[in-house]
């Protein structure tokens, strides 16, 4: 993982701790830093599988390439879970991305938390 990546990681971790912690009204400690779940799928990525998943649904009510109904099925399935997919995305928690990139980073996001919010 680059330190591009890495850093935008961090400052989602950072912002959802923020948030998750203006929401209980006290500073996370280290285990909810560490449970807390992060979006690692960038914005356009998602923002293409949302549109391709809405022209895949869009074409199959249209019976487009195909008349043939399970041709269609497959295409409204398939645009279905590429729309879901896009609007979730992939998350994973601080625990997984720290141990997969190392400790050092856990540090700096609970700095960061600690940083962006005046409790």
């Amino acid at each position: 993982m680059n330190t591009r990546q890495l850093e935008k990681l961090r400052r989602r971790a950072i912002k959802a701790g923020a948030r998750r912690s203006r929401k209980l009204h006290h500073v996370l400690s280290r285990e909810e830093v560490l449970a807390l779940r992060v979006q690692i799928l960038p914005a356009l990525p998602r923002l293409l599988m949302v549109g391709a998943g809405i022209a895949l649904v869009i074409c199959a009510w249209l019976s487009w390439p195909s008349d043939s109904n399970t041709m269609r099925f497959i295409e409204g399935f398939c645009g279905l879970l590429l729309f879901l997919f896009g609007i979730f995305g992939i998350r994973r928690t601080v625990e997984g991305i720290v141990e997969s990139v190392g400790h050092g980073i856990l540090d700096s996001i609970i700095d960061g938390i600690s940083g962006a919010i005046d409790l």
